[in-house]
């Protein structure tokens, strides 16, 4: 995980995090999503795998968070060891960050090597 987080370390709250999910899902989501401006520009991994712990009824807002960072992060080789983290923290979120991010060469050939690494 980033260790790129100075000053404020909200973004590892996840009581933080479960109440905004909870406020987007509730109809907010155009109120929370300037919230996030800040993380995913700064910290995005931090903020994935913070959400990534979360479960709301639509998970509106993780989807939003992973459809916005996972590409970048699985284009990344430095990464494979943060996938995999995100793979055991949250399976159905890591698959369906694959499955978005399949219409990119690029992320489709990290896809085989990180499921191949993971055994999946």
């Amino acid at each position: 995980m980033a260790n790129h987080i100075q000053g404020n370390q909200a973004w590892y709250c996840l009581d933080l995090l479960e109440v905004l999910c909870q406020l987007a899902d509730l109809g907010y989501a155009t109120l929370v999503r300037p919230l996030l401006d800040y993380p995913l520009s700064h910290c995005p991994d931090v903020l994935l795998l913070g959400v990534s712990q979360i479960n709301t009824a639509y998970n509106l807002l993780q989807y939003e968070v992973l459809s916005c960072v996972f590409p970048a992060l699985l284009k990344d080789t430095k990464n494979s060891s943060l996938m995999n983290y995100l793979w055991h923290l949250n399976p159905s979120l890591t698959l369906r960050g694959f499955v978005d991010a399949h219409s990119d060469i690029i992320c489709l050939l990290r896809t085989v090597d990180i499921c191949q690494d993971l055994k999946v």
